[in-house]
């Protein structure tokens, strides 16, 4: 396994992860708080660190070390003294140098350093002591994020440009860089070495694995396929695609230049002596840069029989370029592991979870759009007539939806399944600042999400079937859906939903099985409600009501279908006058009978539940669901825009903004809607950061299980510029974020947090930020607290002073209640 990186927190600017291996494992840190007590000269600990150092041995290494007093100061503040006594002579010169080098460049730059299982800890503890003190003097610690050992993502490329939020695949161009061309080489070379050498990379591999057929052209070498192949795992398993740049101009590495098509690629890679055997395999940037320097003077890498070894470190390498981290325990199941392992070839299951998190499954992307979370956006799956299925797949979280499109030719009987992973629990952590590993925390990947599988209509809307009735971490099925529209859309919608309150890390691996049979069986159709207890009769079964509904069962086959019966079942909330199973008649071929129920439903006005009608036969089975949505919901409230005057605000409204560039105003011509919508533009002054804000009118007499609907879509700079909802019970003099009053989010709640590094009056605050990828539904859930209260709404746009993004829209205001 080959590849280390760092885990302090993601910045903007490029950081390296090296990976110094041995086939085995790796050392790490003490413990954060170890290191932390040791950041600070004023701290006990420090002070013990400092004073434990003799005073001549300070005297005396100044004096062999001209114009190197400050790294020598920064190394007796950072590390014990009986460790520094234990180093070589070789080892004292080659942590002084490395000191030098980690002191002259930003804390953003300094790599993390993995070390071979044979390291002595003398060794392993001066080094990261060096390093995390320098981070900590520059105040970039490390947090640890919430999403397994993923910290970052790209934010640009050469073919996207801005790639839009957490979820979105992209595309990644890579090239190699031409030899002679300067390369990082780490930073902690003995003898007098420079801390950048030249590539010989291309030279290298020609030795050891031959040249290309065709000169110039890098493509015709044996050893591309290394490089190609492990690419190519990466886009087998995540929504991203990868382009091979012929041409690279050879700028320096150390200036981090962007990828630009025809010029250089995204990830460019080379390759230079580092520390021969036995030490660092390689090392990689972090996104944006995520260019990687192989250690060309390391048999392990360029060694006879090598391939499958260096395959490993080239996608272990490139896993720190999407933005992982190393990932413990140590025991060669995961390629993103401290250790190089060849147990396995390629990204195993935490490696491809964590990335689509961050970038989309296989089937997010589909030509330009880069979700396929709406209908509009649906994956073709083309036409359909016999089983398809997919694995890893995933659901990023209760908000998140993947929806597939496709058709028939002929008239079927559909059967759906969709089976959240099997994988078992197992260790997973993060990797300790001393390059130890931790003993990580058990994560169940089998019970993230609890799956909704729904079926659509032709027209992407109506839900004609849906499963919900299973546990959290089991299948769910609809089986003999009649589907007899051919050379039409249909649309398979998969959920999250009820997802696992106890942790963070909820994304949820899944398979799909879409199967299908003749219309020869019997089918269930024509659900009705024929008559309701309560007057007037309002087409719903509102809550406690005894209605009575009616079913149709029908045989297609050509022969009768004998010794049936029909089973109506629920959750608990359902209580059913009379037996839930009911023998059928004998049914003639191509004959029908009608089934009638009486039963009620206990719940809240608002509230959906789901009803199943399973048929079984000595020939066939037959199931279908309903959903009903007890009570009959009001729109209380709603705003489409459409009257306003363009570059206003109704009436009723009031905006605000510091920047008049940014206000709220009414569109039309750049609205994502075919009407006008309201739209705060991602203006930036370089001198303020601004917000602007759009203030509904009152809202009277809120009562229990009102709802908010709002049709948004926004585009800004991810997680520097977005916005939130907020609201107010006091006419203005007060406002709360929505969640932080007590609201809840039932759709396409808030999509990242806005960085804490920036002066965005919402840091630190979950926002709607980034690219939401089209228009989307919001539904909100009032806060209890409001309930008999009048209220005003708030929509808040805010930006930092860099950056200019699109800007945010909102259209289709609705106030929905029981």
């Amino acid at each position: 396994m080959a590849r280390w990186h760092n885990d302090a927190p993601p910045t903007n600017t490029p950081t390296a992860d090296i990976a110094e291996i041995k086939p085995e494992a790796v050392a790490r840190p003490d413990s954060q708080a170890d290191q932390e007590n040791h950041l600070n000269e004023s701290t006990p600990a420090v002070k013990r660190t400092v004073e434990a150092w003799p005073i001549t041995v300070i005297q005396h290494l100044k004096a062999e070390h001209i114009n190197r007093d400050k790294a020598i100061d920064h190394i007796v503040r950072a590390t014990r003294f009986e460790d520094f006594a234990a180093l070589s002579i070789e080892s004292t010169e080659r942590l002084i140098r490395y000191t030098q080098n980690v002191l002259s460049q930003p804390a953003e730059k300094i790599p993390h350093l993995c070390w071979g299982h044979d390291t002595s800890d003398p060794y392993r503890r001066s080094f990261e002591g060096v390093r995390f003190l320098a981070l900590a003097d520059s105040g970039n610690t490390n947090n640890p994020q919430p999403l397994f050992q993923g910290d970052d993502r790209w934010s640009f490329t050469a073919t996207d440009g801005f790639t839009g939020s957490s979820g979105t695949p992209v595309t990644i161009t890579w090239s190699f860089v031409p030899d002679g061309t300067r390369v990082p080489d780490g930073g902690s070379r003995a003898n007098n070495r420079p801390t950048t050498g030249l590539s010989d990379l291309i030279a290298k591999l020609n030795t050891a694995y031959g040249a290309p057929t065709t000169t110039g052209d890098l493509t015709t070498a044996p050893w591309f396929e290394m490089f190609e192949t492990s690419f190519n795992f990466w886009e087998a398993t995540t929504g991203n695609i990868y382009i091979y740049e012929p041409f690279d101009d050879g700028t320096d590495m150390l200036d981090f230049p962007s990828g630009v098509i025809g010029t250089r690629g995204d990830v460019r890679i080379g390759g230079t002596q580092i520390d021969g055997n036995g030490g660092t395999l390689a090392f990689n940037y972090f996104p944006d840069a995520g260019d990687m320097v192989i250690d060309t003077a390391d048999s392990t890498n360029l060694g006879a029989g090598q391939q499958a070894t260096l395959r490993n470190v080239i996608t272990h390498e490139h896993g720190h370029g999407l933005g992982l981290s190393h990932v413990c325990p140590v025991n060669q199941t995961k390629l993103m592991e401290p250790f190089l392992s060849t147990a396995f070839v390629g990204p195993q299951f935490d490696d491809i979870l964590t990335t689509q998190e961050l970038y989309g499954d296989p089937l997010e992307r589909q030509a330009s759009n880069k979700n396929n979370n709406t209908a509009a956006t649906a994956r073709n799956l083309g036409v359909l007539n016999t089983t398809f299925t997919a694995s890893e797949l995933s659901i990023a979280n209760a908000n998140d939806s993947d929806i597939f499109r496709f058709q028939l030719t002929q008239e079927k009987a559909l059967n759906l399944t969709v089976t959240p992973t099997n994988t078992p629990s197992y260790l997973e952590g993060s990797q300790n600042s001393d390059g130890s590993c931790s003993t990580g925390t058990f994560f169940d990947p089998q019970n993230r999400q609890d799956l909704i599988l729904r079926v659509l209509d032709t027209d992407g809307t109506t839900v004609i079937a849906s499963s919900n009735t299973a546990s959290i971490g089991d299948a769910e099925s609809i089986l003999g859906l009649a589907l007899r529209d051919t050379g039409q859309n249909y649309y398979i919608e998969v959920k999250g939903g009820g997802q696992n309150s106890g942790s963070v890390n909820n994304a949820q691996a899944y398979s799909l099985e879409i199967a299908f049979e003749d219309l020869n069986s019997i089918q269930i159709k024509d659900f009705n409600i024929t008559a309701e207890a309560c007057a007037p009769a309002n087409g719903a079964a509102d809550p406690e009501e005894l209605i009575t509904v009616q079913v149709t069962v029908e045989n297609n086959a050509s022969s009768t279908v004998e010794n049936s019966d029909i089973t109506l079942s629920g959750s608990a909330n359902l209580n059913i006058i009379g037996n839930p199973t009911q023998d059928l008649p004998d049914l003639l071929a191509n004959s029908s009978t009608t089934v009638t129920y009486q039963f009620s439903l206990s719940g809240e006005c608002g509230d959906t539940e789901t009803i199943s009608f399973q048929v079984n036969s000595d020939s066939s089975t037959a199931q279908t669901t309903q959903e009903l949505i007890l009570g009959v919901e009001e729109t209380f409230y709603t705003e489409d825009f459409n009257s306003t005057a363009l570059n206003t605000i109704p009436s009723e409204y009031s905006e605000s903004s510091a920047l008049a560039d940014a206000k709220w105003r009414t569109v039309n011509a750049s609205s994502p809607t075919s009407s006008n919508a309201v739209f705060a533009p991602g203006k930036i002054d370089s001198d303020n950061v601004n917000s602007a804000y759009l203030v509904s009118p009152t809202i009277n007499s809120i009562i229990a299980r009102t709802q908010l609907l709002f049709d948004h879509s926004y585009n800004t700079e991810e997680t520097y510029d977005g916005g939130v909802l907020e609201i107010s019970t006091n006419n203005g003099s007060n406002w709360q974020e929505w969640t932080a009053a007590g609201g809840t989010y039932t759709q396409q709640g808030y999509s990242e947090t806005i960085a804490t590094d920036t002066g965005n009056p919402l840091a630190g605050q979950s926002a709607w930020t980034g690219d939401s990828g089209g228009l989307v539904t919001t539904i909100a859930q009032f806060p209890p607290t409001t309930e008999g209260q009048n209220v005003q709404l708030r929509w808040h746009m805010s930006n930092d002073q860099s950056v200019q993004s699109a800007g945010w829209f909102i259209d289709n205001i609705r106030i929905l209640r029981p």
